[in-house]
């Protein structure tokens, strides 16, 4: 049983870091409903905690895309400032139109070289 459980751990690392390392991705940063539910000490609290955990284990290419906007960047730890970051309009926040941005963030756009 615990060697089994031992050799599934070690699986799910490997695909975890082959999907981290060698992929592509997005962070998808939901704000509405706190923005909306906390006050704004609260919220920026929980924002930044959220943030600091989720941008320390994932590469730094990965977009923000904040939906919907505005990008609160000054929310982002500063050793995140660089990572780009972008915002959805507002009203635009319907499923067709986030599959779209997704779209074009994980396919149609370009990869930034590295350098």
């Amino acid at each position: 049983q615990q060697h089994q459980q031992q050799q599934q751990q070690q699986q799910h690392d490997a695909e975890v870091g082959a999907a981290v390392h060698g992929g592509h991705g997005v962070v998808l940063v939901l704000a509405a409903r706190g923005r909306s539910m906390l006050q704004p000490g609260e919220y920026e609290r929980q924002m930044r905690a959220e943030l600091g955990s989720v941008l320390q284990e994932l590469p730094e290419t990965w977009p923000l895309l904040w939906c919907p906007g505005p990008a609160e960047v000054g929310l982002l730890p500063a050793s995140q400032s660089r990572r780009p970051s972008w915002a959805m309009p507002r009203g635009r926040s319907s499923e067709s139109a986030l599959l779209g941005w997704l779209r074009y963030l994980l396919v149609v756009r370009p990869s930034t070289p590295k350098s």
